[in-house]
């Protein structure tokens, strides 16, 4: 829509002079040095960051966002695995995954890889000795619950905002009625099972799928000669992240909310209970608070404040994929647990195939020999399905947190987080837009925010409050 400006006419007279009267009088009141240009200011313009400042928007407050990029969703927002998926929030700690990182050392096709160049860095082990505190016995319950409380709750805001916005369902091409989960053996599926306890208690569920159930996707995948055991959780669904953000960003300049792109923070100043943020080329930005959405760039931004977080970034890869003449699109995202492979319709006729965690500092370059490990575990679950002389290969970088969870709060006076989602930032996203800016503006939250504040990583005894939060119509299955 093209926006019409509608200048004044031209006045005379006495009429021109009262005029400049009441005009010079509205310049008195013209925001002082020590008066904020805006109440929040958020920092970063990823889906985590546009969701927090429409939450925000939406709770009458000013908002301006920043972001070092030209437009929205530039980084791990941009391509990724399209997955919305509370049923998949089996973090990335255990005692289990210990041996599996050493193994990575010495197996070119594990999904998971540490990189020896990030070893010479001092974030590495900061971060390290946090993700091993994370993976001692007896942490997982906790850290699958507050996982899966956050995804439940999120998928409550996303269907609310898709009733208010429901053309948005086609726009971002939500195709995914589900996810199907694909086990080798009865050991692997009660394994995931049992560790998906909690998962279940938040409202997730998860069914098995046998072979009279009468699945669309099963079936086609037992034809192809998988004869595979599966669960399925009907509350998944999928979208293009890219997509949404931007569709939200402009959702958000209709509340008051501006942009400012190219916009790279230099520098934090509180000044008299406001802050003064730097800019490289720029005048600085006032406001009353900060919100830092920067994903991968959160450490270093929260460093100029002497705030450290246990947090690296992680590349993932992401292939687009278009099926082959007269395939039938897949009916809901796929998961098979043995290779950690990820599929998820997009569109009419493509396919997002997504896997692998790689520890490499900020190298985002695509090792093509580990590119292709995925297009052939991917044709191999559905032969003859994929055209993969039409791949489409990226990777984004993913801002893990030591323990897999957000960190979302306040970490100085009106100074808040919300970052470190990982691989689960799509998933998350609307929901913990939510509870910051709940937090920002006073409102109680509907999730305990004691659970993903930064101060869980320095507690010895950590009790979360029972999530009792009340869906109501606008929360569905998928």
């Amino acid at each position: 829509m093209v926006a019409i400006r509608r200048f004044p006419r031209v006045l005379q007279g006495r009429e021109q002079a009262s005029r400049g009267i009441r005009h010079i009088r509205r310049l008195s009141t013209l925001p002082t040095l020590s008066t904020p240009e805006v109440e929040d200011v958020v920092i970063g313009a990823g889906v985590v960051g546009t969701c927090t400042a429409y939450s925000l928007a939406r709770q009458g407050r000013r908002v301006k966002v920043l972001d070092r990029g030209s437009g929205p969703a530039q980084g791990s927002s941009w391509i990724n695995g399209t997955l919305i998926c509370p049923s998949l929030m089996l973090p990335w700690t255990g005692p289990q995954l210990i041996p599996k990182l050493l193994k990575s050392f010495f197996h070119p096709r594990h999904p998971l890889k540490v990189h020896p160049s990030v070893l010479c860095s001092l974030d590495t082990y900061y971060f390290a000795l946090h993700y091993l505190a994370s993976c001692r016995p007896g942490h997982g319950a906790r850290t699958t619950r507050r996982l899966a409380n956050l995804a439940r709750y999120s998928r409550h805001c996303l269907e609310t905002l898709l009733l208010s916005h429901p053309e948005l369902n086609g726009f971002m091409d939500r195709k995914a009625a589900g996810t199907l989960q694909v086990f080798d053996d009865q050991t692997a599926m009660q394994a995931c099972l049992d560790a998906s306890e909690e998962i279940q208690r938040a409202g997730v569920p998860l069914r098995i799928v046998r072979e009279e159930s009468g699945s669309d996707l099963a079936d086609r995948l037992r034809q192809t000669g998988h004869e595979a055991l599966y669960l399925y959780s009907p509350l998944d669904t999928n979208g293009d992240c890219a997509k949404f953000t931007h569709f939200l960003e402009r959702q958000c300049q209709e509340l008051g909310v501006r942009f400012r792109y190219d916009s790279v923070v230099q520098g934090f100043q509180d000044k008299n209970g406001l802050w003064e943020i730097a800019l490289r080329g720029q005048p600085p930005v006032r406001a009353r608070n900060v919100i830092l959405c920067a994903g991968t760039g959160s450490p270093s931004l929260a460093s100029l404040l002497g705030v450290r977080l246990p947090m690296a970034p992680v590349k993932g890869y992401a292939i687009t994929v278009p099926l082959k003449s007269g395939i039938q699109q897949l009916s809901s995202n796929v998961v098979q647990d043995s290779s950690k492979l990820y599929l998820a319709p997009l569109g009419p006729d493509l396919v997002r195939i997504t896997g692998f965690a790689e520890f490499a500092g900020f190298d985002a370059s695509v090792d093509m020999d580990r590119a292709m490990i995925l297009t052939e575990q991917a044709d191999k679950l559905l032969p003859n399905c994929l055209d993969l002389s039409r791949a489409e290969y990226h990777t984004g970088l993913r801002p893990l947190s030591a323990d897999d969870v957000p960190i979302i709060g306040k970490v100085q006076s009106n100074f808040f987080l919300n970052t470190g989602h990982g691989s689960k930032g799509w998933t998350h996203a609307a929901g913990s837009g939510q509870l910051v800016a709940d937090l920002v503006t006073g409102r109680q939250p509907d999730l305990d925010p004691e659970s993903y504040s930064l101060s869980r990583f320095f507690t010895l005894h950590q009790k979360d409050t029972p999530f009792d939060f009340q869906f109501g119509g606008a929360d569905f299955m998928a």
